[in-house]
């Protein structure tokens, strides 16, 4: 196990930049193997009866490494110059490090502090982010331990920046320096980050949770903006799995919308945060109306965000009667016209774009034209492709065009590569069900034994394979087949998201309703709470509509439970 060095950080406060510069580096210097010692944090306080100057000089003889911060306020302070001093007398010169935000050149500096000008030193910009890694990096270097560059956490959920920048304007209950709350804060943001990126929302809500109760703390009657929106972000990811956090995070939304206490603080991602839950309603002119207001909060600044776009000509795609197209095509030439002060992917975006437009309104050959524009490879637009094949693959007056099922078949095999393994699951029983209806049966028999046999045996993909083999008129197989999943075992929750739970008992239900295990049937269906509009019943007859007879003695027998 690898010890902890001791440093002794020497440093004034009495001007707030320079009291912020130390703070942060001490932050993240605890982060690493080193161990900063400050006196004004709860447990490192000067003993009752000690001599403080004299504990201090202890404190710089027992440290493994001396940092002196040269600030203007040091400059002007006894304390750190008596440190400085007792420092150069009883310290080897490669356990001395300077770092200077000081203004004044350094020939006019003052005893002891001129005295360091042999030694090393790291010239910075008290608010500069770079310059901070700099020292930490170089103050690692010199004590012969590994530079943890600094972690953000999740790329999608800046949150321990964002908190850092809220927490460094609030003012603590404690007049003190809290180098270990800010520690503590900023640890628990990177455990919600983290958990975020990872998929595990429940992890990342209870982290979050656990942040805004330290934040109340410890910054009593402040109201703090970015943990409350990525609070109601996570309300609204977890209503797919409990339809009430819909509400929950729209009640949310609002009552930051309606604080005026950090109305300073509010963004465009407030904004698009409650257009997507308008969306999720389908109330799709009050989802545009805000992501609109989004839109031009971000074109203030001169930028432009991509997926605000994606989103905006989603909501007026959704639904080809709402007549916007115009206002699409001018959408997405404003965004080619900036394009060059945002990302090097976003022309491939737009093109893309610009192709689920063209299809949804019918005009395939001007979506295949445009995806033959860019390298369709690129996955910036996997998203879009991938969106763009599962929408047409479901739209029954496409299946009848020769080259609409070509295109769509097209989407599908460009899109397969692109997409991240844990999104093709899904993505590829899209692509066996639009087989399955353009009467390719034995392909989408294949694909689907192909990715079952990778999925454990997920009955959602056999209730599909069994719908093939109906089709194929292997109706022993699908028996068989049918009687297997509704034998699989019951995955353990904790390995399971609770959706995926409730589809499992869904679709293992449905494998024993198709086996004539009725019993079993009644209870996987109401463990997986599914709408009864989805019985068993309905669904059955929707794909075999010519055999639908065989299974109205199976329909009588398990009615009860379906209504």
């Amino acid at each position: 196990m690898v010890s902890r060095k001791s440093v002794f950080v020497s440093y004034s406060g009495r001007i707030p930049s320079d009291k912020d510069f130390a703070k942060r580096l001490l932050v993240r210097l605890c982060e690493h193997f080193l161990d900063p010692w400050v006196f004004e944090q709860r447990g490192g306080e000067v003993p009752l009866g000690e001599n403080v100057d004299e504990y201090c000089r202890k404190k710089i003889r027992q440290a493994d490494l001396f940092v002196a911060i040269i600030s203007e306020s040091s400059l002007e302070s006894e304390s750190t110059r008596s440190e400085v001093a007792f420092a150069l007398k009883f310290l080897d010169p490669r356990e001395i490090i300077q770092i200077s935000t000081a203004v004044r050149p350094h020939d006019s500096w003052d005893d002891p502090y001129r005295q360091l000008t042999p030694y090393k030193r790291i010239e910075v910009i008290a608010n500069d982010s770079a310059d901070l890694e700099r020292c930490i990096e170089d103050i690692c270097c010199h004590a012969g331990i590994n530079y943890l560059g600094p972690n953000n956490g999740s790329p999608r959920l800046p949150l321990i920046s964002r908190l850092t920048e809220e927490v460094k304007a609030a003012k603590p209950r404690y007049s003190r320096l809290e180098v270990g709350i800010f520690s503590e804060l900023r640890l628990l943001a990177l455990h919600a980050s983290q958990a975020y990126e990872d998929g595990r929302l429940e992890h990342a809500f209870s982290a979050l949770t656990s942040l805004e109760y330290q934040l109340s703390i410890h910054y009593e009657g402040q109201a703090f903006y970015y943990p409350r929106l990525i609070r109601g972000v996570l309300l609204f990811e977890l209503s797919a799995f409990r339809s009430s956090y819909l509400n929950d995070a729209m009640t949310l939304f609002c009552e930051i919308l309606e604080d005026r206490s950090i109305a300073a603080l509010v963004d465009e991602n407030l904004y698009a945060a409650m257009a997507t839950v308008y969306l999720r309603r389908g109330e799709i002119n009050e989802a545009l109306r805000f992501y609109y207001v989004a839109h031009e909060m971000v074109k203030a600044r001169g930028r432009i965000d991509p997926d605000l776009i994606h989103n905006i000509i989603v909501a007026n795609i959704a639904s080809l009667s709402t007549g916007q197209d115009a206002e699409v095509e001018r959408l997405l030439e404003e965004a080619n016209y900036i394009c060059a002060t945002t990302d090097p992917y976003l022309c491939e975006r737009l093109l893309a774009l610009k192709a689920a437009l063209r299809a949804k309104k019918g005009d395939i050959e001007g979506a295949r034209y445009l995806l033959h524009e860019f390298e369709v490879s690129a996955t910036a637009t996997s998203d879009i492709l991938a969106g763009l094949a599962q929408d047409l693959a479901v739209q029954p007056h496409l299946l009848a065009s020769v080259k609409a099922v070509d295109f769509i078949e097209n989407l599908f095999e460009i899109s397969i590569p692109m997409l991240p393994d844990k999104q093709k699951s899904l993505f590829l029983s899209s692509y066996a069900g639009f087989l399955y209806r353009i009467g390719q049966f034995e392909r989408a028999l294949k694909l689907l034994q192909m990715e079952n046999a990778t999925s454990h045996n997920n009955p959602r993909f056999v209730i599909d394979e069994i719908w093939c083999l109906r089709q194929l008129g292997r109706h022993k197989d699908a028996h068989v087949l049918a009687l297997a999943a509704a034998n699989l075992p019951c995955p353990s929750e904790v390995s399971f998201s609770g959706r995926a739970l409730a589809e499992f008992f869904y679709f293992r239900g449905f494998a024993a309703w198709l086996s004539g295990a009725f019993e079993q049937s009644r209870r996987d269906f109401l463990d997986s709470r599914f709408p009864v509009h989805q019985s068993y019943e309905v669904v059955a007859q929707q794909h075999t509509p010519t055999s639908f007879k065989r299974f109205k003695r199976l329909a009588v027998s398990v009615r009860r439970f379906l209504q």
